[in-house]
């Protein structure tokens, strides 16, 4: 596989950001452009993602694998210790990537994280005949019409943040002929039961300060499953957007990037 498509711009400490399924680097678009200013910004496309190369085999979707491909993706910019910032399934990996090698992360942020359950769509990756039409037909759908299922998928995880411009983008993205195998790997590969003791491992990582953004009106990962990965993370800072659907950064950028900064800050 490839090197991973990394965005970099701006100057100063390293922040890394890791999108969730599906999405790409433009998801955090609302607070790259705000901290570029102050520091160093590299948002990466996960394998299979984006301008990303897709593995070859099932195993590279593990959350282990994509740990590993994002330290890889550090070492070859130069980039040996960087704050990390997650979001849905982007946040297990990252939370993986800060187990794996502690030394080199400075902080953590996980911004509405997967939870120890399978998402309720995410679920949908479990019935293998679904899993193979989708992969056989996908690739034969109009332009049109795969844009208008990406469309529909953003406005049921943005809710009040959607916005047509965001819509066409994620389905211009969505154009990618084998999306949807790279989207149930991801989801048929993840050991919950294996995040769930790297989450109990974070929570020793004393020196490793610990941001979680949650959002009460989240539709993919339920508001609960955030509260279960919180009760895991007690030492971590929390907070909640009670009207916020599953990407706060867009629905409440200012405000995201204020918590970002004042997390960051507890770094020295």
């Amino acid at each position: 596989m490839k090197s991973l498509h990394v965005v970099r711009y701006g100057d100063g400490v390293p922040i890394l950001f890791v999108h969730g399924n599906p999405s790409t680097h433009t998801l955090w678009r609302p607070l790259t452009e705000r901290l570029s200013d102050s520091f160093t910004v590299l948002a990466v496309d996960l394998p299979g993602f984006g301008a990303s190369g897709s593995p070859l085999h099932a195993g590279g979707f593990r959350l282990g694998q994509m740990a590993a491909s994002l330290a890889q993706c550090c070492q070859e910019h130069g980039v040996d210790q960087f704050h990390l910032v997650g979001h849905s399934f982007g946040a297990a990996v990252s939370a993986t990537l800060a187990t794996l090698a502690p030394e080199k992360v400075l902080s953590l942020a996980l911004i509405t994280p997967l939870g120890l359950r399978t998402p309720p769509v995410g679920r949908l990756a479990g019935f293998g005949w679904l899993r193979r039409a989708a992969g056989a037909v996908w690739p034969r759908l109009p332009v049109r019409v795969k844009g208008m299922v990406a469309k529909g998928g953003a406005r049921l995880s943005y809710g009040a943040a959607y916005h047509p411009r965001r819509g066409a983008e994620i389905a211009q993205e969505a154009q990618r002929h084998d999306l949807p195998r790279s989207m149930s790997l991801l989801m048929l590969e993840a050991d919950l039961q294996e995040y769930r003791t790297t989450l109990c491992q974070l929570q020793q990582l004393q020196p490793i300060p610990l941001l979680l953004i949650g959002a009460g009106l989240d539709r993919i990962v339920p508001f609960r499953q955030f509260q279960q990965v919180a009760a895991l993370l007690p030492r971590a800072h929390r907070h909640i957007f009670p009207d916020s659907g599953h990407v706060p950064m867009w629905q409440y950028p200012a405000e995201v990037e204020r918590l970002i900064r004042e997390h960051l800050a507890k770094c020295g």
